[in-house]
């Protein structure tokens, strides 16, 4: 299956794009093999690499992902010192839970994950939010991190803050999705 179709932002298209370059003919890249500088700033300033690290607690099965590379708009979102912190300390309520469930399932399903959502803000309201996540990992399948974007949308034309989540994903090994595709 391609997936870059299902991509409709072009900063998402973008990091997808660079994802598949760094991944070559393995199931996925190693976390190491993705370097946001080398992004152009408009891209990378939505781009987030997050680490997957044991549970916090013993007997925990689902781990905690800490923010090891984070653009300027998650830096925006979650403070200037985001970057080396856990997720679950700087992202709040129930866009924790969200992000840590689809985080978890993309380190457990191996799956590339692209969402849209309403994310609600401290002060109040939502902004419509697209988010794609990528899996990083060993060779043997392993998944040891997470290479994601956001991006803010257009407000949709229908719908409540309610009824406007939407997912797609595909399993690594269906993914057919390779550099010269993007030309």
């Amino acid at each position: 299956m391609h997936f870059a179709p299902e991509i409709d932002h072009p900063v998402l298209k973008a990091l997808f794009r660079h994802w598949v370059a760094a991944r070559g003919d393995r199931l996925m890249p190693e976390p190491g093999a993705i370097d946001l500088s080398v992004l152009p700033p408009d891209v990378r300033r939505h781009a987030v690499v997050y680490a997957c690290e044991p549970a916090a607690a013993a007997g925990e099965d689902c781990p905690r992902f800490r923010l090891v590379q984070v653009g300027e708009q998650a830096r925006e979102r979650y403070g200037a010192d985001a970057e080396g912190r856990f997720v679950d300390e700087v992202v709040r309520a129930h866009d924790l839970d969200v992000l840590i469930r689809v985080l978890e399932s993309v380190r457990r399903d191996r799956v590339v994950h692209c969402y849209r959502t309403m994310i609600t803000l401290a002060g109040g309201g939502a902004v419509p939010r697209a988010k794609l996540l990528l899996p990083l990992g060993t060779e043997d399948g392993v998944v040891t991190g997470v290479f994601g974007g956001l991006v803010q949308t257009a407000a949709p034309d229908h719908g409540t803050l309610d009824d406007t989540y939407h997912s797609r994903f595909v399993a690594l090994d269906a993914l057919e999705d390779r550099p010269e595709n993007f030309s």
